[in-house]
């Protein structure tokens, strides 16, 4: 490590301090904004009532505990996926341990890679599918799943939050070629 990136680690205790300042005098609208917490709370409360569960505080302290885990993410609808860049990476994480078992040279059409996604995202955009592959691929063809897919749509993710720049970024672990 260079004496550069010990001066702007948060283990020097000038840095330390300046986040510390920093974080404490954050608003608190800033600070609820930060972690989506307000999203999670409206999330959850809505969930409860639609379900009218038995125990609503088990219930709770169950949806946050999922949100730890990144299991929160499984089998919602898109626009809750995409609120948030923790529900965001975790369908990315969760997207990759589902389908762990595609094989590295194994082949994928587009049609086919949007299908399993819509498996986790039942109304998982094609259109965002079809951007990333124009945008890593140049055109339609045929994807080669390499390092088993766990990146391949953290592209696709990353551009509905900018609206350009996050497709390219999803398929990044993969390799595509076209026939």
């Amino acid at each position: 490590m260079s004496t550069g990136d010990v001066k702007d680690s948060i283990f020097n205790p000038i840095v330390r301090r300046e986040l510390e300042k920093e974080r404490f005098e954050m608003t608190s609208k800033k600070y609820l904004d930060k972690h989506h917490v307000l999203k999670y709370l409206q999330d959850a409360i809505g969930l409860m009532i639609e379900n009218k569960v038995e125990r609503p505080l088990h219930f709770l302290a169950d949806y946050f505990a999922s949100i730890e885990r990144g299991t929160n993410v499984l089998y919602r609808n898109f626009r809750y996926v995409n609120a948030t860049p923790r529900n965001r990476k975790s369908f990315i994480l969760q997207f990759g341990t589902v389908y762990k078992h595609i094989q590295p040279t194994e082949e994928l059409s587009i049609d086919s890679f949007h299908h399993l996604l819509s498996l986790l995202c039942r109304d998982f955009p094609y259109s965002l599918v079809r951007n990333a592959s124009r945008i890593t691929m140049g055109q339609w063809g045929t994807v080669y799943i390499k390092n088993h897919g766990l990146s391949s749509i953290e592209v696709i993710l990353l551009q509905t939050h900018t609206q350009s720049h996050l497709c390219a970024y999803c398929w990044r672990a993969c390799t595509h070629r076209c026939i």
